[in-house]
């Protein structure tokens, strides 16, 4: 699966695409909004093509930059401990004998430290793909996040073309595939 997210200008226009989405088998659980409180839908959308987890599930976790931060620490410090302990291996300090077991502890710690650093950094940060929207949602822009399978991914992107000509649709990498 793959999370496409794309603006739509107000509440009628993401309510179409949404339609239009559960109509091509996009199940409600796929589809989340992010919108500015004072934003209306109308109460057939919100019965029958939404409930209170697509609405609510955009938490705190999400909002914040820590899974990516995550990542790229873990893989950063990997790399660096990795380089150090290869460094240590082919220049063993005071005369020491290393093998490859100071190596991989060495790759282990490192990544474990970028991690924690860079993950302390990322949940004060605000997510990097939402960060360019949050003003136009403040302006009464609605957020939409569509988890979509691999084979519909054109299809699915052509329906929001249609609605939202000028959208410019994004795509977040793949996802573990989810129920339903």
């Amino acid at each position: 699966m793959r999370k496409l997210y794309f603006l739509a200008p107000d509440a009628l226009s993401a309510r179409n695409i949404i339609i239009e989405l559960r109509d091509q088998g996009v199940y409600s659980q796929h589809i989340s909004i992010l919108a500015n409180q004072d934003t209306q839908f109308d109460s057939k959308l919100e019965v029958t093509e939404l409930n209170s987890e697509n609405l609510s599930n955009f938490d705190e976790l999400g909002k914040s930059d820590l899974l990516p931060a995550l990542e790229k620490g873990a893989a950063m410090g990997g790399s660096l401990g990795l380089i150090g302990g290869l460094a240590a291996l082919a220049f063993p300090p005071a005369g020491l004998v290393i093998g490859g077991g100071a190596v991989l502890a060495s790759t282990t710690l490192g990544a474990g430290l970028g991690a924690w650093i860079s993950s302390m950094i990322g949940i004060s940060a605000p997510h990097h793909d939402i960060e360019e929207y949050v003003s136009a949602i403040e302006s009464g822009s609605v957020l939409l996040l569509v988890d979509v399978d691999e084979e519909k991914l054109a299809s699915i992107k052509g329906i929001i073309a249609s609605h939202h000509p000028e959208a410019d649709i994004k795509q977040a990498g793949k996802l573990m595939p989810g129920p339903g």
